[in-house]
Parts: structure tokens; sequence; C-alpha cells
């Protein structure tokens, strides 16, 4: 049994050059759905897309209570944003 301080549900995401990958998932580490998205960095509207994609996907159950995301790069030091990805995903360096 799961203590009740670690229920919930998380989503995962992973920002990559070609695309975007979502999973939302149990404590247990039971997929509950995954979501996979072009990253189209060359649109100027990506962020917004994948942004209303992870609302579509939290919308499909409780609210997530952790969210956590991934991409290749340096991270800022505060570890908000990336602070270095040139020539592979320059849009990505300081969406927060």
């Amino acid at each position: 049994m799961i203590p009740e301080d670690q229920s919930g549900q998380a989503i995962g995401i992973d920002v990559g050059v070609t695309n975007v990958k979502m999973a939302r998932v149990t404590p247990r580490g039971e997929v509950l759905a995954r979501e996979m998205v072009p990253t189209d960095a060359s649109e100027p509207d990506w962020p917004e897309r994948l942004r209303a994609r992870f609302l579509e996907l939290e919308g499909r159950g409780e609210p997530a209570r952790w969210v956590g995301a991934a991409a290749p790069g340096i991270a800022r030091a505060d570890g908000a944003s990336i602070l270095w990805m040139r020539g592979r995903l320059d849009a990505v360096e300081g969406l927060d």
C-alpha cells in the first residue's frame, strides 16, 4: 500500500528535437496515458501547441500532483529553463 502522502499522479515531459513525449503515471509507475507530439520548433506557436496537449492529458484524470520535464542542453543555474542548446533546438533556450 502506498502511504497517504504518496497518492496522486505525475506527468513526465520529454522535450526532444523531433518529438515531445508525455506520460501520465501513478506512484507505482503504471502508465495511464501517453502522448507524442511533433516538436515543429520552426513554428512560432509550438510551445502553445504543446501546452494545449499537456492540459488535455492532465484533464483526463485528477490534477497531476507532480510534473517533471527533461530537455537536452545545459540547464540555467536555477533549473527553471534551458540556458544553452545551440544548433539542436535553439527555441527551448529561456523557455519557461
